[in-house]
């Protein structure tokens, strides 16, 4: 499995920010600021270092060089310290919600 722009587009289309129910920006996630705050991490290190523990190819999109360079820094330091209750408030954040369209 690989997950291609993996944190979402807090850049998204303004139309989708309106509706945050129907639109969650994944980084702003009580579950997952809970969990980066227990590791003075960033929401991003900790939403890539579940999808790291989990198995998937990773592939997060950025237009900024640094911002990749510190997820990925930030996501191999963290990965291995996440405790199975914090995968678990991770895990069950699942809402069947995709934020790319693909159409192929």
């Amino acid at each position: 499995v690989t997950a291609y722009s993996s944190l979402g587009s807090p850049a998204r289309p303004a139309k989708y920010q309106v509706q945050a129910d129907a639109h969650p920006l994944l980084l702003a996630d009580p579950a997952i600021t809970q969990v980066a705050t227990a590791h003075g991490a960033s929401a991003a290190a900790v939403a890539l270092g579940w999808a790291m523990r989990r198995g998937v190819a990773l592939i997060p999109k950025s237009a900024h060089r640094e911002r990749i360079a510190s997820n990925f820094a930030g996501t191999l330091a963290l990965a291995p310290s996440l405790s199975p209750g914090d995968l678990a408030a991770i895990d069950a954040l699942e809402r069947g919600h995709h934020y790319l369209a693909a159409g192929w």
